[in-house]
């Protein structure tokens, strides 16, 4: 739309130079005649007018710009649309029932790092380690019946959704083999006459970090960070998983050390354990 006004008023503006000029000759006539004087005169006036109709113009395709820019019309825009998927923070892609890939935003593109990717297989561009385990690629490998992912979207060519199902994807990244563990949803897609299967998968690396296998120590507690500090156990999981928050209270072993004063009926029952 402003390509549009700028355009225009291009347009004008040559139209009041050519007028300027053809002005500029007829003086320099100067014949006296009725006609030359008329024309001259016309000229001048078009001259005159030509800056409020410039305005006049500007401001109504300002208003028409704004009439359309509404949240109702550019919802109904690809290029908004598209935007939108570009920001999402997830790597997202549109795929069909054999995996070929139809779209994937910036997130995708940067996991891939390969510019062609379209109408071809998603284990491919991405050099799943199940798809190069065979000649003919992404699903063809000795593994990829157990492909969550591909699995996902055979579900949602069966009618199916799939939420957040948990999987970890492991593929080439130059020669080192990389593993992501990864949240999985699809979710079907009309697009003219094709149907085609919605993929975001979300990367859980930093969630389950917190899973794997911590050095804690004996006495105090401490867990021993990727940094070679020390940290208690609630500033490491609030570090690593910030919707976790901590409420404080007392096992039944800890009461019975700390206020030796309350009997066994004021402490609740807690495991075989802690009872001893």
């Amino acid at each position: 739309m402003k390509e549009g006004l700028k355009t225009f008023l291009r347009l004008l503006a040559v139209i009041a130079a050519a007028e300027f000029a053809v002005m500029f000759v007829v003086a320099a006539l100067d014949t006296g005649s009725a006609v030359v004087n008329g024309l001259f005169d016309a000229l001048l006036l078009s001259l005159l007018v030509s800056p409020f109709l410039y305005l006049l113009v500007a401001r109504r395709m300002d208003s028409v710009r704004e009439e359309y820019e509404t949240p109702e019309n550019l919802g109904r825009t690809g290029a908004l649309v598209e935007k939108a998927l570009e920001a999402v923070p997830s790597v997202l892609f549109v795929v069909d029932e054999d995996m070929r890939v139809f779209y994937c935003n910036r997130l995708a593109r940067e996991l891939i790092a390969d510019a062609n990717v379209l109408a071809r297989k998603l284990g491919d561009v991405a050099r799943c380690v199940n798809s190069t385990a065979s000649p003919d690629g992404c699903g063809r490998g000795p593994r990829c019946h157990d492909c969550v992912v591909r699995n996902s979207v055979k579900e949602v060519y069966s009618g199916r959704r799939v939420f957040r199902k948990q999987t970890v994807f492991e593929h080439y990244k130059g020669s080192k083999k990389t593993s992501i563990p990864l949240l999985i949803t699809a979710a079907p897609l009309s697009f003219r006459d094709s149907k085609l299967a919605l993929l975001i998968l979300e990367d859980i690396a930093d969630l389950t970090e917190a899973r794997a296998l911590l050095p804690i120590c004996a006495g105090c507690k401490s867990v021993r960070n990727e940094s070679d500090y020390w940290q208690s156990v609630e500033s490491y999981i609030g570090t690593h998983l910030a919707d976790i928050k901590f409420s404080h209270g007392l096992c039944p072993k800890c009461i019975k050390k700390l206020y030796p004063q309350f009997t066994e009926n004021d402490i609740p029952p807690g495991s075989p354990e802690e009872r001893r």
